[in-house]
C-alpha cells in the first residue's frame, strides 16, 4: 500500500505486513493520495504545489509544478495523469515527459479526483464551489458545467456509472442484453409503479425457531454533570495542528 504523511514523507508499506518497503522524503506534506501505475511507479501531489513522479523502489523520476498546494488525488487515464491543485486548476500531465499538457480553470479550488469517460476522451472533476466541469481530455476544452447549489463543496469526486451495453466494444456492436419479464406494482391509492424486472428464483435459508428475548439488563443512566460544571470526557484526544495553506482569493 501507499500514502503520504504530514511530514513530509511518501511511502510504501507491505499490506501483510506493514513492513516500509520504501520511502521518499518530499520536504512538504502529502495529503494527495497517490496513483500507483502498472509498472510500480507512484505519481502523487504535495503541499508545496509540486507533482512528484517515483519509481517502483521510491527514487524521483520527474517533478511537475502547479501553483499552489496539491490535495486532490491523483488520476491517471491513458498515458495521462490528472489532477487539481489549489490555485483553482486541474492539470494534465503527461506520463511519459511529465510535461504539463494543459490546465483548465474551475471557479474555486480543485481538491476533488478525476472521473475519466470509458473512451478516455472526457473528464470531469469539482471545485470548491460545488460546481462540476466536463473537459476533454485532449486539449481541455470546456464541454459543459453544472451547479450543485452548494457553496464549500469540492472535496468528493465524481464517479461515472456506465450502464451495461451503453458502450459497445471497439470495432464492433453489442446485441443489446435480453429483457427480463416485467410486472407492475400497485400502490394505495390506485398509483401504479413503473414495472420492475423479476427477480431470480432462488432457495431461502431454512427456516429455523426464533431467538428467545435477550435477559440483559438496561444500561444504566449516564451520570449527570456536577454543579461546578461539565467534567471532561475520557475519550477526549488532542492532535497537532497542521497549518493549511489560505484559500486563494
Amino acid at each position: 500500500m501507499y500514502g503520504g504523511s504530514d511530514s513530509g514523507e511518501v511511502f510504501a508499506l507491505n499490506s501483510t505486513t506493514g513492513a516500509v518497503l520504501w520511502s521518499y522524503q518530499a520536504g512538504d506534506p502529502v495529503r494527495s493520495s497517490p496513483a500507483v501505475l502498472a509498472d510500480g511507479s507512484v505519481i502523487v501531489g504535495c503541499y508545496s504545489g509540486d507533482v512528484l513522479h517515483l519509481s517502483a523502489s521510491g527514487s524521483l523520476l520527474a517533478k511537475a509544478h502547479t501553483d499552489y498546494s496539491v490535495y486532490a488525488p491523483v488520476s491517471v487515464a491513458n498515458g495521462t495523469a490528472f489532477v487539481g491543485s489549489m490555485d483553482k486548476h486541474l492539470y494534465a500531465i503527461d506520463i511519459a515527459t511529465f510535461a504539463i499538457k494543459w490546465k483548465v480553470a474551475g471557479a474555486n479550488v480543485v481538491n476533488s479526483g478525476t472521473a475519466v469517460s470509458a473512451d478516455g476522451s472526457l473528464a470531469y472533476f469539482m471545485d470548491y464551489s460545488g460546481i462540476v466541469h466536463c473537459v476533454a481530455t485532449a486539449d481541455g476544452t470546456v464541454k459543459w458545467t453544472a451547479s450543485t447549489g452548494t457553496n464549500g463543496a469540492g472535496g468528493s469526486s465524481p464517479v461515472l456509472v456506465r450502464p451495461s451495453g451503453a458502450c459497445p466494444p471497439a470495432g464492433g456492436s453489442q446485441a443489446p442484453a435480453p429483457r427480463a419479464p416485467l410486472r407492475r406494482t400497485h400502490r394505495p391509492g390506485g398509483a401504479t409503479a413503473e414495472p420492475r424486472p423479476l427477480p431470480a428464483a432462488t432457495p431461502g435459508p431454512p427456516m429455523t425457531a426464533p431467538s428467545p428475548p435477550s435477559s440483559r439488563l438496561p444500561a444504566p443512566p449516564r451520570p449527570r454533570p456536577s454543579p461546578g460544571g461539565p467534567s471532561p470526557s475520557p475519550l477526549a484526544h488532542h492532535s497537532a495542528a497542521v497549518p493549511r495553506p489560505p484559500t486563494p482569493a
